[in-house]
């Protein structure tokens, strides 16, 4: 009960929190929910699934890029781009994840922290696509008519999907998936000796978290 009245008052707090702050807080918050978003992938991987990862970074830059690429040269949606930014950061988790799968703490990590170097300098470099050191500017975002103007407005978008990822990553640790994730931390060996795939839940690991970084990407953007 204690914790569901302070999770009322929170609530309460974050729905009026533009009529509190001003424009430099607001800001600030609507980064740390974006960055909330971010880390609730990384804590999948990383805190859940005890695989260590240094270049969890790149999946925001893949995911923020997509997005930016996807409004500029197609004028796409905010409805679209932001799936899309999931589902390809997704498949980049997805191309590190299988060949990671035998590898383990530092050398995992020397991986992860090789590929957010080399997605780095893709994006520095690919000038054609990224515009290099100079980035990409874009307009507002919108969902068809919705034009998000004012910080405010864009601060209750986040907001609202920072909830949502909320919710979806804690009930995915009470689904099969992720008692397996848990499984595959405490002990490999363990995970097998019992059933569990571990090789199909560390590349399931490895693709939840990438879709939520892409997700924090493209808001970030």
């Amino acid at each position: 009960v204690f914790a569901k009245v302070w999770l009322c008052v929170l609530s309460a707090v974050l729905l009026l929190w533009p009529k509190i702050v001003g424009e430099y807080w607001l800001s600030v918050t609507t980064m740390a929910c974006i960055s909330t978003i971010g880390a609730l992938g990384l804590n999948i991987l990383s805190g859940v699934t005890g695989q260590i990862s240094l270049g969890h970074a790149a999946f925001l830059g893949i995911g923020a890029y997509t997005s930016a690429i996807l409004m500029l040269r197609v004028s796409a949606e905010m409805w679209l781009t932001l799936p899309l930014s999931g589902l390809l950061a997704a498949l980049a988790g997805l191309l590190v994840g299988i060949p990671c799968l035998r590898l383990k703490n530092l050398y995992l990590a020397m991986a992860t922290m090789v590929f957010g170097f080399i997605v780095e300098y893709a994006i520095i470099h690919w000038n054609s696509l990224t515009n290099g050191t100079a980035g990409l500017n874009l307009g507002r975002p919108h969902l068809g008519s919705i034009v998000f103007e004012s910080d405010a407005s864009f601060y209750y978008l986040v907001l609202m999907l920072t909830a949502l990822s909320i919710i979806g990553a804690k009930n995915i640790l009470r689904t099969k998936t992720g008692r397996s994730f848990m499984a595959i931390r405490d002990s490999e060996t363990a995970a097998e000796i019992v059933g569990v795939n571990v090789r199909k839940y560390k590349l399931i690991a490895f693709l939840v978290s990438s879709f939520y970084a892409g997700i924090a990407g493209s808001l970030y953007a």
